[in-house]
């Protein structure tokens, strides 16, 4: 139930309720243009109330087709169509993946399932059977730009890779720099590279003392982690994915290369050097993985709120917390607390009410709740190849990736790119309400969005992704009660913030055409030689 009280009870935290008293005032002394729209009410109780009902909904699963699905559906569907918007359900079809064996022989040396290595497959097969050439290819990082190629002079084409987990280092310095060492050196990345050149399957490479951002893991965590698989399309639908996907052991590696007269440390030390050559080794691997296979449906959301202008603005979230990733997804770790934000959802619920109460003629509102799992936003990739809206027609996606129920000083983080004109936006929105909005280049949120705003560019439509996060220099509160409610005055701001940057785009008369200004990330890597996924020019 809404709470009413004073401005400042309802949800309107000082500072902005200090924004919206200027405004109405706009007296000189508060130097607020009277141009400015003022920010909407918004009732943190009320995004409190939608929390709360996601939480309970957890409790039924998080994953596409579970309980907790449902019933957040339910409760979601309920709350946009008593705010008048028109909702739909749409279905989307998934398949699980789940191995229940796996064998591997090099040479003539038989591996041991989870003592010497793990392997899965995301193709849709009952069975898959590969026997192919063995090559190490150092890292399995190709970056020209940089000059570091471990790719070079070799033809990869059908064969079985063996690499190093995380990127090259002298000492403790990252060769290919930080924040290019921590997009290059993760699985994702690595996975998809030898994909792009026509590999077989590749298998990582655990060694003890690995440098870098990535965190080590131990071999009993790999070992004992699920491998299960949540991919796009029915268990019928033909795929092209790597036959196999895995890790092993170092000293599993050391054998399968001492048995072909290689020595694992020469060539890791080798490996760390820009003019590394792949190694073939002179054995085949025989590989069978065993699954069962079945349908999962999960399940977007779209509410539609009609507006009298041509064109359509989209909002974006997920309904559930962001999965970790385990082997074979997100990279997404249980470690950084900041990688799991409350959903976006429930600030969305309450811009849908803002905007429904907005007179100013716009463009038409579409919120989609994505159905969300470990390998990304397949929802998304669903709802843009079975868009409710013409895509064309689409002027901008906004998606809240989150919100911090900390209390005190926050910022808002863009994460990835962003669409110029509307990292403008947030920026202007932001230092109205005296926060900063930064550019967010952690690389397991990267990871995580990256695809989802390749899919928008893909599609031509300008996106952003947002999350507001505790600023780095607020001070914690020793008065805040243990065990007292959350706060909400940092969501009413997030709310109030998506608001302005969404009706701002619905009520221009000269939205910017789509123009692509930065490198477009397919397979893990940039499309322009010498550009960084995280942005800028590599050194």
């Amino acid at each position: 139930m809404a709470h009413h009280g004073s401005l400042g009870d309802r949800g309107i935290p000082r500072p902005a309720l200090f924004i919206v008293l200027c405004a109405a005032l706009a007296t000189p002394g508060c130097g607020q243009p009277t141009s400015r729209r003022p920010y909407p009410l918004i009732d943190g109780e009320l995004i409190r109330t939608h929390h709360a009902r996601m939480d309970d909904a957890k409790a039924g699963g998080l994953e596409p087709g579970s309980r907790g699905e449902q019933v957040a559906v339910q409760y979601l569907t309920s709350v946009f169509g008593g705010l008048g918007l028109t909702v739909q359900t749409q279905p989307v079809l998934l398949t699980r993946i789940k191995p229940t064996s796996t064998a591997l022989k090099i040479g003539a040396r038989t591996l041991r399932p989870g003592d010497d290595f793990v392997a899965w497959t995301r193709r849709h097969e009952a069975t898959v059977v590969t026997n192919a050439p063995v090559v190490f290819v150092g890292y399995g990082i190709s970056t020209p730009g940089q000059g570091w190629d471990d790719y070079k002079g070799v033809n990869v084409q059908g064969k079985i890779l063996l690499m190093l987990i995380g990127s090259p280092h002298n000492g403790q310095r990252d060769l290919l720099g930080t924040k290019a060492g921590q997009w290059y050196g993760r699985r994702r990345y690595k996975f998809e590279e030898a994909h792009r050149r026509g590999a077989a399957g590749v298998f990582l490479i655990s060694v003890e003392d690995q440098l870098g951002d990535q965190p080590a893991l131990s071999w009993d965590a790999i070992k004992n982690a699920d491998t299960d698989i949540l991919d796009v399309g029915t268990p019928e639908a033909p795929t092209t994915h790597l036959a196999v996907e895995g890790w092993m052991t170092e000293a599993a590696a050391r054998d399968v290369l001492s048995d072909a007269t290689i020595d694992f440390d020469d060539v890791r030390r080798l490996a760390a050097e820009t003019n590394f050559q792949a190694v073939d080794v002179p054995a085949r691997a025989a590989i069978e993985i065993r699954n069962d296979i079945g349908p999962v449906i999960g399940s977007n959301l779209v509410a539609t709120l009609k507006g009298t202008l041509p064109d359509y603005v989209l909002y974006s979230a997920q309904w559930n917390d962001l999965p970790p990733g385990g082997l074979t997804g997100s990279d997404l770790s249980d470690e950084d607390s900041a990688n799991e934000p409350p959903p976006g959802a429930p600030i969305l619920v309450e811009v849908a009410r803002a905007l429904a109460r907005e007179q100013a003629a716009h463009a038409t509102f579409v919120f989609l709740i994505m159905t969300a799992g470990s390998e990304g936003l397949p929802g998304l990739d669903h709802y843009l190849q079975n868009p409710i809206v013409p895509l064309t027609q689409t002027r901008a996606a906004i998606h809240v990736a989150g919100f911090t129920e900390q209390t005190g000083e926050s910022q808002i983080s863009i994460i990835g790119s962003g669409y110029p004109a509307l990292k403008d936006l947030a920026h202007d929105q932001a230092a109205e309400q005296f926060r900063v909005a930064s550019t967010d280049t952690d690389t397991e949120r990267l990871n995580f969005f990256g695809p989802a705003e390749t899919y928008y560019s893909q599609k031509g439509i300008p996106s952003i992704f947002l999350v507001s996060r505790h600023a780095e220099s607020a001070v914690p509160d020793p008065a805040a009660a243990v065990g007292a409610p959350a706060d909400m005055s940092i969501a009413v701001l997030d709310a109030q913030l998506v608001f302005q940057v969404g009706l701002s785009v619905a009520t221009s008369s000269n939205w910017p055409q789509w123009t692509p200004t930065r490198a477009v990330i397919r397979s893990g890597r940039p499309t322009s030689p010498g550009t960084s996924p995280l942005g800028g020019a590599l050194r």
